[in-house]
Order: C-alpha cells, then sequence, then structure tokens
C-alpha cells in the first residue's frame, strides 16, 4: 500500500523528488542527459512555481513516484519549449490572458522496481494525486 504526501520546497524530502526524476528520466529512461544534472538530481526551472507530490510506499517510507503541477507563470510551461499552439486549432488563444490561470502536470513517474507491484495499477488509476491533470502515465 501506499500514500501520497504534497512535498513542499522547504521539506526535507525535496531531494528525493529531484533524485527520483533523475532516476527515472536519466538512468532508466535516458530522456535526460545525466551531465546535464550534476548530482545526480534532476532538477528545471520549473520547479519554482510548482507543487509537487509523491507515492510513498506505507511499509518502509520509500518514494516509488513523483509528479508536478507546474503553476502559469513568466517562464511558460515545459511544452512551450518543444512545440508552438496550433492557432487554428486553438482559435485565436492568447497565450498572455487566457493562460493565466493555466496549469499542467507531468505524469506520475514510478521507478522501474516498483512497476510489477499490485499496487502500481491502484496509483495510476486514482485520481485524488490528479485533480485537474490532463494525464497519468504508468512507467513500466
Amino acid at each position: 500500500m501506499f500514500y501520497y504526501q504534497k512535498i513542499l520546497r522547504t521539506d526535507e524530502r525535496i531531494n528525493e523528488v529531484y533524485m527520483l526524476r533523475y532516476k527515472v528520466y536519466c538512468d532508466e529512461w535516458g530522456f535526460e542527459n545525466p551531465e546535464d544534472h550534476p548530482g545526480g538530481v534532476e532538477i528545471d526551472e520549473f520547479d519554482e512555481c510548482s507543487s509537487h507530490f509523491a507515492v510513498i510506499r506505507k511499509d518502509n517510507d520509500e518514494m516509488i513516484g513523483t509528479t508536478r503541477i507546474i503553476f502559469c507563470s513568466d517562464k511558460g510551461f515545459p511544452l512551450e519549449g518543444h512545440a508552438e499552439l496550433d492557432k487554428g486549432t486553438f482559435g485565436g488563444l492568447d497565450r498572455d490572458h487566457d493562460l493565466q490561470s493555466a496549469k499542467t502536470t507531468a505524469g506520475v513517474m514510478l521507478t522501474k522496481s516498483c512497476s510489477n507491484s499490485r499496487s502500481t495499477t491502484r496509483i495510476t488509476r486514482n485520481r485524488q494525486l490528479s485533480r485537474g491533470a490532463n494525464w497519468i502515465r504508468r512507467l513500466s
């Protein structure tokens, strides 16, 4: 079994969030270059305008998953660095006005070591952690 916990940037466990992201993004999936993240932590400019959450095992207090909600700021959103909005699809969306109350979330990242556990399915189906999120993704 597991529980969810909001991890504040001042929380002593925030570094575990960054280390878990490094483990998933750099070591397990190769999405990020480890050389870009010294010290074995994956931190970016969006962390300061985000709320972080963790999935923690009850039996041993191990952090096995993490996600964040990124709030609108002058930094924009991570996707904006990789894609452009299709003005035709969004019908004249005004980024500066319409996105002021917007939020985005990354999927729940689970380490490969827990991806075969029975609780993994429950984590990815549970909507408590992802209220307002567009999607939750299971890494297996």
